[in-house]
């Protein structure tokens, strides 16, 4: 027996050397492998190395997230059911935060609603909206809200989709709510129309339908429906947020949809699921931030009330003031009388008398600064009696020279000057016709030298011959001639020569009749060589003037500012000289600068002589006056001041 014992224990050895033989390195991990398994300690490491990466799988995966769920909240129950006060100490630290917080979110959307309803409680959008609050039923908040926000689901049905059995209802107002089986009801009834009528498959299903002034949103799912009654106009970005909602209750309860639905429909998870699908998103000038602008809006238009009253009793008042001084100025002023004063079509009307000797009413007005008014006069002329408006007719009708003075006081006209045999009459008469003039005191006056002379002569019956001395014969020139005081007179050899400054007109209107005066003849040669003189420093003046042009036929800024005044001063200058019996001619000379070719320039000097002509013409210059001359052009270098167009002026030879 021991020698059939022996090769058996030979054959175990011999197998153990041929097994360490062929696996020695592979027998080694295995023993590793074994204590490691077989060790609690190695398994709980391993565990506490993989069960992060496991956890984070699982919240990545929405169906091993349910799983998990199920032990986790049986644990808690069981925990609870246990010792609730261990589960109220866990959660004191977040129970407060949270709750204040959800508080103060309720408090946010209260006040912001109670805002929004007093913002527009004292407007006439408010009014629209209580009437029709009054004409539907509807309660007034309801109104405001349902215009104040842009939109807002108000409720929301989970529906299983093979049954029809609404899961979860959710509503935002109870004034508001539908029936839930009928919603149901008609979902599946519109459904099955739509396949039917329409021929649709059941890939096609009801997305949306119109529920009077609401919107019905059919959101499908595999398993179920969400279906949410919306008011307002949502944006297509609710859509997606809404199957977002939908894809996650899917995800945690697909799997008991399939089965009997009845546990679902106490399930508070799946109502707080569906509870979020209660979106609303207000219009924004109804913002929180944007609180009170109802009553800003009303204090901003009572403001502007306030100040276009203040504006217009402004107006007013500046307006009856401006009236005011307008009748006192007139009413003050010598020569006017004003009877009365009223406004017609937005203008002034003023009523009265007026003194034809006066001012003109629009000449007091730009002498007072008035100008501009809208003001109408409707004055009738008479003969005032003020002093001054009385001396200043006497002035007039009796052709006192300025020289004279005139006096009025207590009913004594007093006058002073040299007086004619005419005006002596007229103002002794003056005193038996004037209303105002009692007596005419004429003791400072004097006879004028020839009805002095005249008198002489007849008093003292002296003959023809006799003449006049040289210093009255030049004091009796000076008045028969009227000679301003430039004028110089002088006497020699029986003749008076009238010399220094005058006008053209004077001398034209004084010269050709032949001058007698108490046996001394009057020549004006003299006077006439001055004005002669004086025409021809006018002509040196404006043959210094030019016209410079740009490089085509183009005059600069300057020279077409100058051309108007120089316009005007050339036809004085022809006409005036041709009063005198002179034959001016005005030569205007084209010039250019030294570029271009001998035709362009010529063709541009001519185009410049031309517009100057023509401005000339215009401005009254007879042609015939005018003459035109090109200097020979020479080829050079670019100079600005020769484009130009100067004249030069020579008296035309007798035919």
């Amino acid at each position: 027996m021991t020698s059939e014992k022996q090769p058996e224990d030979r054959r175990k050895d011999d197998l153990e050397r041929l097994q360490e033989l062929l696996l020695d390195d592979d027998r080694s991990r295995l023993n590793e492998l074994d204590q490691r398994i077989s060790g609690f300690e190695n398994r709980v490491t391993d565990v506490a190395e993989v069960l992060p990466t496991a956890f984070k799988r699982i919240a990545g995966d929405p169906a091993l997230e349910a799983e998990i769920e199920k032990p986790i909240l049986r644990a808690i129950r069981t925990s609870i059911k246990r010792d609730v006060h261990v589960l109220a100490e866990l959660l004191f630290p977040i129970m407060g935060p949270a709750i204040r917080r959800a508080v103060a979110d309720a408090l946010k959307s209260l006040v912001q609603r109670i805002n929004v309803a007093m913002e527009n409680s004292f407007s006439i959008k408010s009014l629209r909206w209580r009437l029709e609050s009054a004409k539907s039923g509807v309660p007034y908040a309801q109104v405001v809200l349902s215009h104040t926000m842009r939109y807002a689901v108000q409720e929301a049905f989970l529906i299983a989709r093979d049954t029809g059995l609404v899961l979860a209802h959710v509503h935002r107002d109870e004034n508001l709510v539908l029936d839930e089986d009928a919603v149901a009801a008609m979902l599946t009834a519109i459904q099955s129309f739509i396949q039917d009528s329409l021929g649709m498959g059941a890939d096609e299903p009801l997305r949306s339908a119109e529920l009077g002034d609401r919107t019905l949103w059919v959101i499908n799912g595999p398993e179920a429906i969400l279906a949410c009654v919306i008011s307002g106009s949502p944006p297509r970005v609710v859509r997606d947020e809404l199957m977002a909602l939908l894809e996650s209750i899917h995800a945690r309860y697909g799997e008991r949809f399939g089965g009997n639905n009845e546990n679902l429909l106490q399930d508070t998870g799946l109502r707080a699921l569906v509870q979020q699908s209660l979106r609303e998103e207000l219009d924004e000038p109804h913002q929180p931030d944007s609180s009170s602008k109802a009553k800003y809006y009303w204090i901003a238009a009572i403001a502007l009330l306030l100040v276009l009253v203040g504006w217009k009793s402004w107006q007013e008042y500046q307006q009856r003031q401006f009236e005011s001084k307008l009748v006192v100025l007139f009413e003050e002023q010598p020569g006017y009388v004003i009877s009365s004063s009223n406004r017609e079509a937005g203008e002034l009307v003023i009523n009265g008398l007026r003194d034809p000797g006066t001012p003109l009413p629009g000449t007091i007005l730009a002498e007072s600064g008035l100008t501009g008014a809208d003001v109408r006069f409707r004055l009738k002329p008479f003969w005032s009696l003020e002093p001054g408006l009385v001396l200043q007719r006497l002035q007039t009708s009796l052709q006192l020279a300025d020289a004279n003075t005139l006096d009025l006081q207590d009913g004594v006209l007093r006058v002073n000057g040299v007086l004619d045999d005419a005006q002596t009459e007229m103002l002794n008469r003056l005193a038996v016709s004037h209303p105002i003039i009692d007596s005419v005191e004429l003791s400072e006056t004097r006879l004028a030298t020839g009805d002095a002379i005249q008198l002489g002569q007849e008093r003292l019956e002296a003959p023809a011959s006799i003449e006049l001395s040289a210093g009255d014969a030049i004091q009796l020139a000076r008045e028969r001639l009227e000679a301003p005081a430039s004028i110089e007179l002088s006497a020699t050899d029986g003749r008076i020569a009238v010399a220094g400054l005058s006008s053209i007109e004077w001398y034209l209107e004084k010269s050709p009749a032949p001058w007698n005066i108490g046996g001394w003849e009057i020549t004006f040669e003299p006077l006439l060589a001055n004005l002669q003189n004086q025409l021809d420093e006018e002509a040196s003046d404006l043959q210094r003037i030019t016209f410079l042009f740009t490089q085509g036929d183009r005059l600069t800024p300057e020279s077409a500012a100058n051309l108007d005044p120089f316009s005007r001063r050339l036809k004085s200058f022809i006409q005036s000289a041709q009063s005198l019996g002179g034959r001016p001619v005005v030569t205007l000379l084209g010039e250019s600068d030294g570029t271009g070719t001998a035709e362009q320039n010529l063709r541009v000097m001519r185009a410049r002589v031309k517009l100057l002509r023509d401005t000339l013409i215009e401005a009254g210059i007879t042609p015939t006056r005018l003459k035109t001359e090109y200097p020979p052009w020479r080829s050079g270098e670019e100079n600005r001041d020769q484009r130009r167009v100067s004249l030069r002026i020579d008296e035309e030879e007798s035919p």
